[in-house]
């Protein structure tokens, strides 16, 4: 549980930043109506998101749940400093051979810190029970968050031939929002150039061979990544399913993006400190 806690903050964050979602379009239109949107996301003050990511191994797998689902949901809003903060409740349900497990908590991101806390915790995870309820401090060096940080991403992602195409698909309605479908592409450059970006922004001092990158993402399908943009071009979901090539799983990722509702303060948990007997 908790090892699924880790991967979905990564993965919200990731996605509440927009870092991969930069799309080139066909025609300057095109490309500027979607370039506003991702870049609008970028330097937003603050909004909602519910996230959604469905993931079914392959049935020849004999080791990993024959599905996982994790469902997010909450706030991101930027701090005084300019770092990104995000206040989120998160769910994540798994089945394998007939058993189904549930396990939720929250995690809050404040100054560049992580915290999370475990609410509920399947039995087969004893070793969480005694800090259930309580918020626990994780990293505490998330710089990747921070208004720099956001600004250089964009720079590279406002780079051209990030992607291979991009299509039109059609109108379609996102909740109460009237949005046009946009379909794209990654080259196999522009997939390098994010993947180097990303990795500078984590602050690894490892060198990016983005040749051999080209090449891999050359031998994998190129699963397209779909947008939605309301008329007051804002981005309202984003979605890609791709299938892993190490274990062959069918992986769904949807998320939706909403304003803020009113103006929440996204403040530090009290850490409670354990008392020895």
């Amino acid at each position: 549980m908790k090892k699924i806690l880790s991967v979905i903050i990564v993965v919200i964050v990731i996605l509440a930043g927009g870092w991969f979602v930069f799309v080139r379009g066909t025609t300057p239109r095109t490309e500027e109506k979607i370039s506003s949107a991702m870049v609008g996301l970028i330097k937003a003050s603050g909004g909602h998101f519910q996230l959604y990511v469905n993931t079914k191994s392959d049935p020849t797998a004999t080791t990993a749940p024959s599905e996982i689902n994790i469902i997010a949901d909450g706030d991101f809003q930027k701090n005084s400093n300019g770092s990104l903060g995000l206040n989120s409740k998160i769910t994540a349900t798994g089945a394998t051979t007939g058993v189904s497990v549930t396990g939720n908590g929250e995690a809050r991101l404040v100054n560049g810190k992580l915290y999370y806390k475990f609410n509920e915790i399947p039995p087969i995870f004893t070793n969480l029970e005694a800090v259930r309820g309580k918020w626990l401090s994780g990293a505490t060096n998330l710089q990747f968050l921070s208004e720099p940080s956001r600004t250089a991403l964009v720079s590279v992602l406002q780079q051209p031939q990030l992607f291979v195409e991009i299509k039109q698909v059609g109108k379609e309605k996102v909740g109460n929002f009237k949005t046009t479908h946009f379909q794209a592409k990654f080259s196999p450059s522009g997939y390098a150039s994010i993947l180097e970006a990303m990795m500078q922004v984590f602050g690894s001092n490892v060198p990016v061979n983005k040749t051999a990158l080209e090449n891999s993402f050359k031998s994998h399908d190129n699963a397209p990544l779909d947008i939605w943009i309301d008329s007051a071009n804002k981005l309202r979901k984003l979605a890609i399913s791709y299938v892993n090539s190490q274990n062959k799983a069918k992986v769904n990722i949807e998320v939706l993006f909403t304003p803020l509702v009113g103006t929440p303060k996204i403040e530090e948990p009290v850490i409670e400190t354990p008392t020895t007997k």
